[in-house]
């Protein structure tokens, strides 16, 4: 990567690309808002097609890192150094996002395309300087464009050299109780549009994991997927007696137990290697067996590389 370590994020926040607290009151005024004001300060990019980018970028991933917390980076071919814009909303804005709750720190984070490492590091220091929740909550309370940027002063730490699984898992990932029934566990996934859940206990702790697979499993067990011939099928037995079975039967009974999961301070490569070596969608950062975070394949791919 490039020699960048003893730089700090805080060099890149300028107070006059601080909006506190913004005007606009939904998440597409909010990032046109931020855009425009980059613009407008020399940002040195065509104004149209960078705000419709970011519009299109958010609309298809959600960019909601944590609770309150929205981080949209983009990738622009015509500047030559990291432009950042923040925006605090007290009120909240409600982002497109699979959990609940409202954004009240918006980040959005230009970089040139040109120096992919760059924009690597700067995401990596953003999200590690604002993983603490006493940091995020710091950060909305301020009341002035001065205070956030006192904030970023004083929290901002060098840029790190490389990505880690704490810097792109995604903090607070729906979970489902190994107490819960079928009914809820495809409530939770079909709600929220999972391809797969991950089961925890009472405490947090990590438990297993369900797929949609394995949901479909429990209604064509594996000595029917042998038979070439489904007709006496065709009613759907298997479906209507699984159906009848929902509110009773236990996460536990069919959650998956064997998990992939990895440490917090794994490097983002190590987790790419995963992906492609263990075959699986979601990987969860544990310490111990208490559940960190998950990291979505689509997720991990929107992170590095969608921008």
């Amino acid at each position: 990567m490039s020699s960048t370590t003893e730089i700090r994020f805080s060099d890149f926040v300028r107070i006059e690309n601080i909006r506190c607290p913004i005007i606009a009151r939904d998440w597409a005024e909010a990032i046109r808002e931020l855009v425009t004001l980059l613009h407008r300060n020399g940002g040195g990019f065509d104004l149209d097609s960078t705000i419709d980018r970011c519009l299109r970028r958010e609309a298809a991933s959600s960019t909601v890192i944590a609770p309150r917390l929205a981080l949209l980076h983009v990738r622009v071919d015509t500047i030559d150094r990291v432009l950042v814009a923040v925006g605090i909303a007290p009120g909240g804005i409600a982002f497109p996002t699979k959990t609940r709750g409202t954004v009240e720190a918006i980040i959005l984070l230009l970089s040139p395309r040109t120096d992919p490492d760059l924009y690597l590091q700067t995401l990596a220091a953003v999200t590690r300087d604002l993983h603490a929740e006493s940091a995020r909550e710091r950060l909305v309370q301020c009341q002035t464009a001065g205070e956030v940027h006192e904030f970023f002063l004083e929290s901002s730490g060098e840029l790190p050299p490389h990505l880690l699984a704490r810097d792109v898992m995604e903090k607070h990932a729906v979970t489902i109780l190994e107490t819960d029934t079928l009914r809820e566990a495809i409530d939770a996934m079909c709600s929220q549009r999972l391809m797969d859940v991950t089961v925890v206990d009472e405490e947090g702790d990590l438990r297993g994991a369900v797929s949609l697979e394995d949901i479909l499993r429990l209604s064509l067990p594996e000595h029917l997927l042998w038979m070439h011939d489904l007709t006496p099928l065709l009613r759907f037995e298997p479906f209507a007696e699984l159906l009848r079975q929902d509110r009773d039967r236990k996460v536990a009974d069919f959650m998956r137990e064997r998990v992939l999961t990895v440490p917090p301070d794994m490097p983002a490569i190590q987790v790419a290697k995963l992906f492609l070596t263990e075959g699986e969608r979601q990987v969860r950062v544990v310490d111990g067996r208490r559940l960190l975070g998950t990291i979505e394949l689509r997720d991990f791919m929107a992170m590095l590389f969608w921008a």
